[in-house]
């Protein structure tokens, strides 16, 4: 008994004896007894053949089995999943562009996951050697934190979620963004980063990771074509 059913080939062969089971085929299977217990009467392969439709529509109308043979699933539909390493973790199935949902691959994507939102912060050190590759003058600092040379300065504000980029040197009362601040953070708005004046005065501003939405606190850097604003306090 050969026959079609929701894109799968299915084959049913009947007992070599009266009342032994039936055998099948789907797709490109190996052919497989029916064992006792899988259908009420297995040496009818009409019987057999309307338990292997409702296994098919069961499994069509649910999420992928990691741990199911890829001939229960319609061709093109999945795929061995690439991630599976030796032995240890075993063969399993997944949807074809889509993820697998084998439970140490879950516990791998999320742990990626969180590496990748790692991977999107940011913090001074690799802000501080763009800024000095891009060719914007770096303070020197003596060991007790004071000014040696006129510059930038990096500092973690908040860990991965902003940094403080601050111009040494100068004289603190002047109103205005100082130094190379303004073009500092005009290249880091065209290279992604949000970029607001710090609370407290223009001698410093946060900078926030690539992507982040604006934020609001400080106040807002300005445009190119605008004069700078005058930081009057606000919040740290």
């Amino acid at each position: 008994m050969k026959t079609e059913y929701n894109g799968r080939a299915i084959t049913i062969r009947k007992p070599v004896m009266k009342y032994g089971p039936c055998t099948f085929t789907i797709g490109d299977s190996d052919e497989l007894p029916v064992y006792p217990g899988m259908v009420d009467k297995p040496s009818e392969p009409a019987a057999v053949l309307a338990w292997i439709q409702q296994q098919i529509d069961r499994y069509d109308a649910e999420a992928v089995e990691p741990l199911m043979a890829v001939w229960w699933y319609r061709p093109g539909t999945v795929e061995e999943c690439p991630s599976t390493k030796g032995t240890v973790r075993g063969t399993h199935i997944k949807p074809v562009d889509g993820p697998c949902t084998e439970m140490w691959c879950v516990r791998e994507a999320k742990i990626e996951a969180q590496r990748a939102a790692r991977r999107t912060g940011i913090t001074a050190s690799t802000l501080s050697a763009k800024l000095t590759r891009s060719g914007y003058t770096r303070a020197d600092l003596n060991w007790d934190n004071s000014t040696r040379s006129e510059g930038f300065d990096a500092s973690d504000e908040q860990r991965r979620r902003r940094v403080r980029i601050s111009w040494r040197g100068t004289d603190y009362t002047i109103e205005g963004l100082q130094g190379e601040l303004p073009a500092i953070g005009a290249f880091l708005i065209k290279a992604g980063h949000p970029v607001r004046i710090a609370s407290g005065g223009g001698n410093s501003v946060w900078v926030y990771p690539r992507g982040t939405t604006e934020p609001t606190e400080g106040h807002p850097f300005p445009a190119e074509d605008n004069e700078t604003p005058e930081p009057s306090g606000g919040q740290e």
